[in-house]
């Protein structure tokens, strides 16, 4: 029997080429959008806070904020007290595209929980948090 640890890695990737399929005809893609998703959660965030929070290196972060900066989906300024440290936020066209994104994202989601009731979708994220939890401590 294939270990869960396979599982989980096949389990992702199938999910990351769904994603970026389902976003190809945005411009987007898996990664850009979970930049997209964190700088909306907490905008004002440097490149190595997303980094870190999206589990690339922060020299590949830089790349995909620039990126996105250069689409106009983000802009970075200088924080008010820390002049060399730039805070990322979305545009307008940056939470336009989010909305679309979390669309498809939802969809994709949908068929991967296709056949799973609430309470099956309720424990599975709780499974997959201890799983989390589990690892992290």
């Amino acid at each position: 029997m294939e270990s869960i640890g396979l599982r989980l890695r096949t389990a992702y990737y199938l999910f990351r080429a769904a994603l970026d399929s389902d976003l190809r005809d945005l411009g987007i893609t898996a990664t850009q959008y979970g930049v997209l998703s964190q700088v909306a959660e907490r905008g004002g965030s440097s490149v190595p806070q997303l980094a870190r929070r999206t589990h690339v290196t922060p020299q590949r972060m830089h790349q995909i904020v620039a990126g996105l900066e250069k689409d106009e989906l983000v802009t970075r300024d200088p924080h008010p007290d820390l002049e060399r440290v730039l805070q990322t936020h979305l545009t307008e066209q940056g939470r336009g595209i989010l909305r679309r994104c979390q669309e498809r994202v939802q969809a994709v989601e949908d068929r991967m929980l296709a056949g799973f009731d609430k309470t099956d979708r309720m424990h599975s994220v709780e499974l997959i948090d201890t799983v989390i939890d589990n690892l992290q401590a």
